[in-house]
């Protein structure tokens, strides 16, 4: 079973690399550097913000994931199966959001403004709080700084 989970560190990182060598031996170098070039502005550090916030929420997705790998019976603790993979999917989801500015995108093809977007994403998670991390019966503490937060 714990071979398993290192696996599902390991192959993503496996992929990537094989990619990234399959397309340079395709297209050679010149085009692989597009795609892993360094941030480059006109200050010397242009794109911080973009770059901390993908940090932080890349971060908090990886805490997740392990907190999602340590459940040990997850028949008996499905509602905290879910929650932890929902916010996997959503921290990851975010940071390539943030990096690549994906909602920007999508409200420019769609007419329609784009924070609407991230106000929905927000309105979900706010669900699935409520229900899958079952807010309710948390102690009034740990609402009241959710609240503050």
């Amino acid at each position: 079973m714990k071979h398993n989970k290192l696996l599902l560190l390991i192959i993503p990182l496996l992929l990537y690399s094989i990619t990234i060598m399959l397309l340079e031996f395709q297209f050679g170098q010149d085009y692989v550097r597009l795609y892993l070039t360094d941030i480059i502005g006109p200050v010397r550090f242009y794109a911080i913000n973009t770059t901390a916030s993908v940090s932080l929420e890349w971060g908090s997705a990886l805490l997740f994931f392990i907190t999602l790998l340590l459940i040990d019976d997850r028949k008996k603790r499905q509602n905290e199966y879910y929650f932890y993979s929902s916010q996997v999917i959503l921290f990851i989801y975010l940071g390539i959001d943030d990096r690549f500015r994906i909602h920007e995108y999508i409200g420019s093809k769609l007419h329609f403004q784009d924070a609407y977007y991230l106000f929905g994403i927000g309105v979900i998670e706010l669900f699935v709080l409520y229900f899958l991390a079952d807010l309710p019966r948390r102690p009034r503490k740990t609402t009241i700084y959710l609240g503050r937060c």
